[in-house]
């Protein structure tokens, strides 16, 4: 009986492991300076707990379906720091970033959409696996706190946390403006 319960232990061990693996708890986090963008932002303003950020996220994808336009990449900018900022006036644009191919449908999205550009900006960059919903809340565990470490050693000052959700390549990639 003995034997059997070790043997389900290190089995339960080793899937909880591998799970942890898998969503990027284990993952090295390197961060640079490096230029992001130019990106086509089709998004919903949102104030509210950033728990509900997939949801928005995800309507705006389907309504960009409706159009015939399909982007690979979600994003979120957060403009509060929660724990700074009450959950319900947290700030935040969530939706998708426009493919190169639909560039020429903008003017015809703007009609329905909320739709800004992300110029080439200067940033402060890492990245994260992005296999399952838990690497995003290992995502806020290890790589908010050195992304902001990083921004105090070098003494810059950052903008609202970028996060780009990118489907195709399992990751999900942070990205801090740098303020002059």
């Amino acid at each position: 009986m003995k034997k059997a319960f070790f043997i389900i232990l290190v089995l339960l061990l080793i899937g909880i492991l591998y799970f942890l693996n898998q969503s990027g708890f284990f993952a090295n986090i390197e961060i640079t300076e490096e230029g992001k963008g130019p990106f086509q932002l089709v998004y919903q303003e949102y104030t509210g707990d950033y728990k509900n950020a997939s949801m928005i996220i995800d309507q705006v994808y389907q309504a960009l379906k409706d159009e015939k336009v399909e982007p690979l990449l979600g994003f979120g900018i957060y403009y509060d720091r929660p724990g700074k900022v009450k959950k319900e006036e947290l700030k935040s644009d969530l939706g998708c970033i426009l493919e190169k191919k639909d560039y020429g449908r903008i003017e015809h999205l703007e009609k329905k959409f909320n739709v800004k550009k992300f110029s080439r900006t200067n940033c402060i960059v890492a990245s994260l696996p992005f296999n399952n919903q838990f690497s995003i809340m290992i995502g806020i565990v290890r790589v908010y706190p050195r992304l902001f470490k990083y921004l105090s050693q070098k003494g810059l000052k950052g903008g609202p946390v970028m996060e780009i959700y990118n489907i195709p390549e399992k990751k999900i990639i942070y990205i801090i403006p740098l303020k002059k």
